[in-house]
């Protein structure tokens, strides 16, 4: 019993010597090791995410993982269908049978992080055939120091490996991307050949013209439009001298970005009014530099919006969807307001983004131009079109016409062919908000909206409204020699 004993003693005794040196070992010596360690953060498959591959064929795929400075860099692989696709502990992959599998690549030791890719395993390739171009041919013609992004599809569209490799055959004269963005450097006639990356190994040679550069000498602005309206987005015409000069890509500067700043394509937004000096100019890689300068205006009250350019208006909360862009038209789709039997009415509201300078004393007549399709405007006889201005704190305040009991907010209609409709607010005849007289200097209006109700549309029909223009006017007379009525 004694020696059963004794066994057990010594037993505990060196389990709890044990104890003692890895409690005071272990946190000097071990831990402090293991936070030195550097894991593994990241693993980049050298391969597309969708990778096609033969059945009874296999690839070795390659990889990187990150840091450089990890200690364990060894991946654990695995398969979600290894009927499908197999892969070694080396990131071999084997195509068992036709199907999709998704191959997996994570850390042995570290951190939960995994790379994925999908494998479809097929039973034939399509190679690439034919590779066109889809540039314009005008735009095969670039100046040096300029650059074109190719654009092409393959023959045909969908191939097994739609891979392509890019190649200058004329270094001196052009270079090329792996995305085939072309990049002119000196004048001549470069040969870019691309390759696909399929069994067949297709290739075609496309020829890009260089031309050399001829400088700007003169930038001036006589005879362009120079007074602008508050909120408009427009582009500021300019002349060019030679009219030939082959690099016609502008710096636009203001000296006041408060009054009109200019995008990287040079594209003004006027936010605010007064007058401002804005400036076009254009350098060259031999350290010469052209400018011409000129002075904009934004009168009070003027609003002159077209939308060649872009817009600062949105839908607003409850009327309308999809507001767009396109080819100078505000274009937005109405949403249903009542479903009848044997037909539903919409409606459409847009509302200006952000606040809205008015001089209703300078410019008291805000008109906006649009059309429906004729048979539904013509459908619609209960339509209603209004203009909704108010604002807090400031007088006036409240909605335009809210005086007028007969027809409140309602805007004046008139007619000026070609489908279109122009609708306008008389500032004159309805003042705004509760004052009984114009005002006489700036106001800022905080929400200015333009709503279409009772759009009729028959069952199953849809329709978008298009706003041409919205503008300010001096008088009727003025809007009325814009936009004559036809008959």
């Amino acid at each position: 019993m004694s020696n059963k004993y004794g066994i057990v003693s010594i037993s505990s005794f060196l389990l709890c010597l044990g104890t003692l040196f890895f409690s005071s070992c272990a946190k000097e010596d071990v831990s402090a090791a293991m936070d030195e360690k550097v894991l593994i953060s990241g693993i980049d498959l050298k391969v597309s995410q969708k990778l096609p591959l033969l059945i009874n064929t296999d690839t070795l795929i390659a990889y990187e993982v990150s840091p450089e400075e990890a200690y364990n860099k060894d991946i654990v692989w695995k398969s979600t269908d290894e009927n499908i696709a197999t892969v070694s502990e080396t990131g071999r992959i084997v195509a068992r049978r036709v199907g999709k599998a998704i191959i997996s690549a994570m850390p042995k030791i570290g951190y939960a992080v995994t790379s994925t890719i999908e494998v479809e395993v097929i039973d034939r390739i399509i190679c690439i055939s034919d590779i066109v171009l889809k540039n314009k041919p005008e735009d095969l013609s670039i100046v040096a120091t300029s650059s074109v992004q190719l654009e092409w599809e393959t023959v045909p569209q969908v191939p097994t490996y739609n891979t392509l490799v890019w190649e200058s055959l004329t270094p001196e004269i052009a270079s090329v991307s792996e995305t085939g963005l072309v990049k002119g450097l000196k004048p001549g006639e470069a040969k870019i050949k691309v390759t696909s990356m399929d069994p067949d190994r297709f290739s075609k040679e496309f020829t890009i013209t260089v031309i050399p550069v001829i400088p700007i000498t003169k930038i001036s602005f006589e005879g362009v439009r120079t007074e602008f309206g508050y909120g408009e987005v427009a582009k500021l015409d300019v002349k060019i001298e030679p009219s030939n000069a082959t690099l016609t890509a502008l710096k636009w500067e203001s000296n006041n970005q408060n009054i009109v700043a200019f995008d990287e394509n040079g594209i003004l937004t006027v936010k605010n009014t007064g007058n401002v000096m804005v400036t076009a100019s254009a350098s060259y890689e031999d350290g010469t530099s052209v400018s011409g300068s000129v002075e904009l205006q934004i009168p009070s009250g003027k609003i002159n919006e077209e939308f060649d350019y872009g817009m600062t208006w949105k839908v607003d909360d409850v009327n309308g969807e999809n507001l767009q862009v396109k080819d100078g038209h505000l274009i937005v789709t109405p949403v249903l307001q009542k479903e009848y039997d044997n037909g539903k009415t919409t409606s459409v509201g847009i509302i200006h983004d952000g606040n809205l300078k008015f001089n209703a004393g300078q410019y008291p007549i805000f008109a906006v131009k649009f059309k429906v399709p004729k048979d539904i405007y013509d459908a619609s006889k209960q339509i209603e079109y209004y203009l909704d201005m108010w604002t807090k704190n400031q007088t006036p305040a409240g909605k335009y016409g809210e005086n007028v009991s007969k027809g409140n907010r309602q805007m004046t209609y008139y007619y000026a062919g070609e489908d279109y409709h122009i609708y306008y607010a008389d500032f004159t005849a309805k003042p705004i908000g509760t004052s009984e007289k114009l005002p006489e200097s700036e106001i800022t209006m905080e929400n200015v909206v333009f709503e279409w109700w009772k759009i009729w549309l028959e069952p199953g029909q849809s329709c978008n409204l298009e706003i041409d223009w919205i503008k300010t006017f001096k008088s009727v007379d003025e809007l009325k020699a814009l936009a004559p009525e036809q008959n």
